[in-house]
C-alpha cells in the first residue's frame, strides 16, 4: 500500500510539472524579431533616464533605439511596440532589451 501511494503521487508530481512545461512559451531568442504590449515608464533620471515596456507578466524591457523624447508621450499608456531582441530574458540577466522599430496603440 505505501508504495502504490508513493508511486501515485510521483505520478501525480510528473503530470503537474508536464502541465506547467506545455502551456508556458520559451522566452524569445537574442535576435529574434517581436511585438510586445504592456505600459511605457521612463526610469531612473538624469543624466541617465531609460524608456522600458512592462508587459502583462510584469516583466519589464528596456526599450533601446527610441529616444526619451519620443518614449514620454507613451508614458502610462498601453502600447505595443515591435521591435528585435537585444538582450534576450534568461536567468541573470538584468533586464531583456528590445530595440524598438515601431509603437502603436494596442
Amino acid at each position: 500500500m505505501r508504495s502504490v501511494t508513493k508511486r501515485s503521487l510521483l505520478a501525480m508530481a510528473a503530470a503537474g510539472c508536464l502541465a506547467a512545461c506545455v502551456g508556458s512559451t520559451p522566452p524569445p531568442a537574442l535576435g529574434a524579431r517581436i511585438s510586445l504590449t504592456g505600459e511605457v515608464r521612463i526610469i531612473g533620471n538624469a543624466p541617465h533616464p531609460m524608456a522600458v515596456l512592462q508587459v502583462d507578466d510584469q516583466t519589464i524591457w528596456e526599450l533601446t533605439g527610441i529616444s526619451i523624447a519620443l518614449a514620454r508621450p507613451l508614458v502610462g499608456r498601453r502600447t505595443t511596440v515591435r521591435g528585435t531582441v537585444r538582450r534576450a530574458p534568461a536567468p541573470g540577466t538584468w533586464m531583456p532589451a528590445l530595440e524598438v522599430e515601431s509603437t502603436a496603440p494596442p
